[in-house]
């Protein structure tokens, strides 16, 4: 597929033979959404973009497909070595859920879990996908449990498992497990609104319960080190106005020294953000700031871990009363770009780590959707992006 000027054109062939070409002009208003059409319908009949990475300039895509079953794309990742992508798929009417491998150099797919349909369900969502250390092993969140997945047995063990309002207040579309970026450390969410820390063998490295009778558990993340915790625990009444918990004010973030496995410090959500409560947090490389996106989906901003106060926050450039849209943000390895999800024309926005600047450098810019989540290889060379509108793009970002 090619689109020049209002011209939108079709080559097709066969093993070595001559090209077919066929082509259909539109109107200049018309033309994008009709070339962004024909595209997608090619790729849910199967059809993938690929580029050889050594082909490519950094900001060049290397891959661009559909998530299987044309679904969001939001819950994959990125094998550390940058060699495939995993991506849940929930099926239609969230009856059934799979796992989907694609190989980056050819873009070829394979199947490598399904869940049962029924199973005492009626309702399955896959919410998050992780590799492990050496892409041997997926962890990956089903509803309210966390499971484990041996790629080359394809058996499955069950990490952490709660049933929201039932055996824990967790949103599993909220807290999901995660990784450092070493995956030596892995966060689940247990029942009993049990915040657990494992070791990579699955020993228990710190226990946080977060019951509280007006608080609850939103959001979780663990610094880039593994060496701390950041826990969101606001109030029922800044979340959903609960008139039993209107009275509680809280609205702070919790950090845990895991090592020495105590408390290390509140952050109190500071204006203007008091009233709002947060979708995302993390932490900047230093480990001394809270990376956050409040609701509703604006940011990112930093929160210092010291003082609470605001450090950093991206201004809308259209609006100036107004934050960035924020979906999703992750920093790159070894002093990569902070790459912020936001939605359109200007889907992956890159930015030096330190100054927040823009990264030197363009993009091939295709995912004109919300992009929900941000994945790096481990060297930094690749990042990949998916979101609601189904494409899983796949960038060179460094030589």
């Amino acid at each position: 597929m090619t689109l020049d000027g209002t011209r939108v054109s079709r080559a097709t062939w066969a093993g070595d033979g001559k090209p077919r070409v066929s082509g259909r002009d539109f109107a200049a208003h018309e033309v994008r959404h009709a070339y962004d059409k024909e595209v997608r319908k090619q790729m849910a009949a199967g059809f993938v973009f690929l580029r050889a990475e050594a082909d490519a300039v950094p900001g060049q895509l290397v891959l661009d497909c559909l998530a299987p079953g044309g679904g969001a794309s939001d819950a994959f990742d990125l094998r550390p070595d940058g060699g495939e992508i995993a991506v849940g798929v929930t099926l239609k009417d969230a009856y059934g859920a799979e796992i989907h491998l694609i190989d980056v150099a050819t873009g070829g797919r394979r199947l490598v879990h399904a869940e049962p349909v029924g199973a005492g369900r009626t309702f399955t969502v896959v919410h998050a996908v992780r590799y492990d250390a050496d892409g041997t092993g997926l962890v990956y969140a089903l509803n309210g449990e966390t499971r484990r997945l041996d790629l080359e047995s394809g058996a499955t063990s069950v990490l952490a498992a709660y049933e929201q309002w039932k055996s824990a207040s967790f949103n599993p579309y909220c807290v999901r497990p995660m990784w450092d970026d070493a995956r030596r450390r892995l966060l689940v969410f247990d029942a009993g609104d049990m915040v657990r820390v494992l070791d990579a063998d699955g020993s228990v490295r710190l226990e946080v319960r977060t019951k509280a009778d007006t608080t609850e558990c939103r959001a979780g993340a663990l610094s880039p080190s593994g060496r701390l915790l950041a826990l969101y625990r606001p109030s029922r009444g800044v979340v959903y106005r609960h008139s039993d918990a209107v009275h509680d004010a809280t609205n702070e973030i919790e950090v845990w020294d895991v090592a020495a496995g105590r408390l290390a410090a509140r952050v109190a959500v500071p204006a203007p953000l008091r009233e709002k409560q947060l979708h995302e947090i993390g932490f900047d490389p230093t480990e001394s700031l809270i990376v956050a996106n409040p609701d509703p989906v604006q940011g990112p901003c930093a929160l210092s871990i010291d003082t609470g106060e605001l450090a950093w926050h991206f201004p809308d450039a259209r609006q100036a009363d107004h934050w960035g849209t924020c979906f999703t943000w992750a920093y790159g390895p070894s002093g990569g770009p902070l790459a912020i999800g936001r939605w359109h024309d200007d889907a992956v926005d890159l930015r030096d780590p330190a100054t927040r600047e823009p990264w030197p450098g363009t993009l091939e810019r295709l995912e004109r959707h919300r992009v929900k989540r941000i994945a790096f290889s481990r060297d930094g060379r690749l990042m990949a992006a998916g979101g609601d509108g189904g494409r899983l793009t796949l960038r060179k970002i460094a030589v």
